[in-house]
């Protein structure tokens, strides 16, 4: 299967014959947003630039900030700390689970302060996060917020994951399950916080709710309309990126499937004695953005990388470094934002505070599972089981 098909290519030539011209305005943007309503199982979906810009606008429309605290894991993308750290609040780290490798519920309560505002539980690899658990052990007061970016097409508890969350981000990005090159949505079920996020995410323009993304003609030229009731930021996702994504909302059920299939496939046809694949809890299913396996030692790692780089070029990642050990929060080079970190923040920020996240982030493989041909996918099992036994 090919990512962009057709459908892509027909939806953004659509866009380009406008000219970019607003009166011709085609309204992919509110188009994706229903469709992606529709898909996630919310009543509410914001379209953005990004899958940062989209936690960023929740937690500013949430009023959180500098003197307030929210707990992440230290073992995904960077990007989940600096949404925090851009609306001046701390984030302080969790620990994560030793066998799905998704944040330990039990790390969490421990982190709770009379601080902390929020939780970014990170969906990683496609393993849907236990939303439902968590929410029936934190005080109504904290909000839980999903970063589902490599996520979308997994379930939990016979709903789409996202469904239990107060609010749910997803990506665009172009290795994410649906791809427009960037891009990002926001979900709630909350329509107060959908207006609200809109409006932060829209340059603060009033007129703007959870369901208007645009602003007609009439109203934007007239001398006398006062555009800006809120401080907001410029995070809308261009037209062209909207109906790229909205071909792909159609294809996502077939897009999803090739990674569910090639991910069954190297499980089931590799032998893992030496690999520990990322454990999935019963009452959900993976959407496999990648198939993660955790090897015995960064040594075995090494060998089976090295290996495999002899018979293929289709190569695995291996896992980011853990948040707080990246460059900008060991200096504290945080754009000033260092200055608003609370103390409880700072005393997380070391190996002792996250030892299973420090134990698997160096042993971490992602592989690969989005083939365009089944051949492919063969070829690399087999070059991926020589590579472990030899």
């Amino acid at each position: 299967m090919e990512r962009i098909s057709e459908t892509e290519l027909n939806y953004a030539l659509a866009v380009l014959r406008t000219q970019f011209r607003t009166s011709r305005y085609l309204g992919y943007t509110s188009r994706l947003e229903e469709k992606f309503c529709d898909l996630v199982q919310q009543p509410y979906a914001i379209a953005l630039c990004n899958g940062t810009a989209t936690m960023h606008s929740c937690l500013e429309a949430l009023g959180i900030g500098i003197g307030d605290e929210v707990i992440v894991p230290p073992l995904t993308m960077a990007s989940t700390s600096f949404a925090v750290l851009q609306t001046g609040a701390t984030p302080v780290f969790a620990d994560i689970d030793p066998d799905t490798f998704l944040l330990s519920i039990p790390s969490v309560l421990e982190r709770l302060s009379p601080q902390t505002k929020a939780v970014i539980p990170v969906s990683i690899y496609g393993n849907p996060f236990d939303s439902k658990q968590l929410k029936a052990k934190l005080p109504p007061t904290v909000f839980i917020l999903e970063d589902n970016a490599e996520c979308l097409g997994s379930t939990i508890h016979g709903h789409a994951q996202g469904y239990f969350a107060d609010a749910s981000s997803y990506s665009f990005q172009s290795s994410k399950h649906l791809t427009s090159g960037e891009g990002g949505m926001i979900v709630t079920s909350s329509e107060e916080l959908a207006n609200k996020i809109r409006r932060v995410s829209g340059l603060g323009y009033k007129s703007l709710s959870s369901k208007v993304a645009k602003i007609d003609k009439a109203t934007i030229q007239s001398p006398s309309y006062k555009r800006h009731d809120v401080l907001g930021w410029n995070y809308r996702i261009s037209e062209i990126c909207a109906s790229v994504v909205c071909a792909q909302v159609e294809r996502a059920q077939d897009l999803v499937a090739t990674r569910i299939d090639s991910a069954s496939r190297i499980i089931n046809e590799v032998s893992s004695d030496r690999l520990q694949w990322q454990a999935t809890l019963p009452h959900s299913s993976n959407s496999y953005w990648c198939l993660t396996a955790l090897c015995e030692s960064s040594e075995d790692l090494s060998r089976i990388y090295t290996k495999l780089a002899t018979y293929t070029n289709d190569l695995p990642y291996g896992a980011w470094s853990l948040t707080y050990n990246e460059p900008a929060f060991k200096n504290m080079t945080l754009l000033t934002r260092e200055r608003n970190l609370t103390k409880h923040g700072l005393s997380t920020w070391n190996a002792e505070s996250c030892p299973v996240a420090e134990s698997i982030q160096p042993r971490l493989l992602q592989f690969n599972t989005f083939y365009s041909s089944t051949d492919s996918l063969s070829s690399f099992i087999e070059a991926l089981n020589i590579s472990i036994h030899s």
